[in-house]
């Protein structure tokens, strides 16, 4: 059945033409990067819940382990994993976080309150963590995109955080939490 279909009307075999065969590898190709694009745009998705679980799960920790002190001077990441109040996907080695983007997280504590930075971030994941309304939480008052408050303040907008956050993939961003 199959040679009857392939067949023209002079008996002869007919093969496939140089124009389709490029059509069908265009409109694979055309696939291809419709599937990679929305496989990138999930995982990135995914990686900024992510960061946002975990920079909650972390002030949740601090608070539960600190909240009778009057002080946050000795929080700091050995601290906290062994205490058990970090996520366990977060831990790397004995004593180190890791942000969801492979870069180093830290915890450390000053008296009044502490901080969490997160390293080697990609710009477009320092913009959404800069422009994600974190304040808005009631605990973080102060966030900082490679070392200084961006321009816009405490919630600045993604304009304001596009020029904040301009190192490749070596930006960081700190959470100031009371």
């Amino acid at each position: 059945m199959l040679k009857t279909l392939i067949k023209t009307r002079d008996n002869k075999l007919r093969g496939v033409t140089l124009i389709e065969a490029l059509l069908f590898l265009g409109i694979g190709a055309v696939v291809l990067i419709g599937a990679f694009s929305i496989f990138n745009n999930a995982s990135n998705s995914a990686k900024m819940n992510e960061a946002q679980t975990q920079i909650q799960a972390y002030i949740s920790g601090v608070k539960s382990l600190y909240g009778s002190r009057d002080t946050y001077a000795s929080v700091n990441n050995q601290v906290m994993i062994a205490a058990g109040k970090v996520p366990e996907n977060a831990v790397r080695g004995t004593g180190g976080l890791q942000n969801p983007w492979s870069g180093t997280t830290t915890i450390t504590g000053a008296a009044n309150w502490f901080e969490i930075e997160m390293a080697a971030l990609p710009d477009e994941a320092c913009i959404a963590l800069l422009s994600a309304n974190m304040l808005d939480t009631g605990s973080i008052f102060r966030i900082e995109a490679n070392g200084s408050q961006p321009a816009g303040g405490a919630n600045p907008t993604p304009a304001q955080a596009m020029s904040a956050c301009d190192r490749g993939a070596s930006n960081s961003v700190t959470f100031r939490v009371r």
